[in-house]
């Protein structure tokens, strides 16, 4: 977990400054959604300076809506405590309020202004989607949504104490993957036996990937070392 992207210390007049790295998520997911129903919409002919006001209309009610739903559902902690509503301004809020009240505002302008409502739904859908994953990292970074503990091979781990792991792992994910990728390419490489020279060399690298996962796996945790203080 990472939830302080940057801190700024003894800065003249303001003190200090933090870049919380939950809020540069939320607005990368919000900014690269809203580009890619831009694009989305100039291919289908639509009105883009349309489909921008309205998705400046998504942004700002479904902050409003996540943040209402989330008042609603943790009502007993802000009202036992409603020096915790101050939470609010730094919290992403439930999703699907945020869904909730951007649909219904969304609706609204639509007809308000004759766009046509399922072609305009599809141009957004995906850059919602979009949107969602990456303010879910977001929600991972600041501490919160990262599930129960577990010993599944695809869990993350906070604290991986086995040096060597995640180099193994991207090699046998690589090796997977363009094992599958050669069988859509349609330039010549080079052939060994019936297989591409990549797929060749991803049938020995995605072995030789798993036996150092299981090695690794098995190899006693090295004791941390301390970074040294600078002088």
């Amino acid at each position: 977990m990472y939830p302080k992207l940057l801190e700024l210390r003894s800065i003249p007049i303001v003190g200090q400054i933090t870049l919380y790295t939950y809020g540069v998520l939320l607005a990368a997911a919000y900014l690269l959604g809203l580009k890619l129903a831009i694009v989305r919409a100039n291919h289908r002919g639509l009105d883009s300076n349309r489909v921008l006001d309205l998705g400046i209309y998504i942004i700002i009610s479904a902050l409003i809506g996540a943040k209402l739903l989330l008042l609603v559902t943790d009502f007993n902690t802000f009202h036992a405590d409603p020096r915790e509503l101050f939470t609010l301004l730094r919290s992403g809020g439930v999703f699907y309020g945020g869904l909730i009240v951007a649909v219904a505002v969304a609706l609204v302008y639509i007809r308000r202004v004759g766009l046509p409502l399922w072609t305009t739904c599809d141009v957004f859908a995906p850059g919602i989607a979009l949107g969602h994953a990456i303010g879910r990292f977001g929600c991972l970074f600041a501490g919160c949504c990262y599930g129960r503990e577990t010993s599944v091979p695809w869990a993350i781990t906070f604290k991986d104490p086995f040096a060597g792991r995640t180099f193994w792992l991207y090699m046998l994910l690589y090796a997977v993957s363009r094992f599958i990728i050669e069988f859509y390419r349609g330039d010549e490489r080079g052939m060994v036996f019936m297989f591409s020279t990549s797929q060749f060399i991803s049938l020995l690298l995605a072995p030789l990937a798993l036996v150092m996962l299981v090695y690794l796996s098995r190899a006693e945790a090295p004791e941390p070392k301390r970074a040294r203080k600078a002088a």
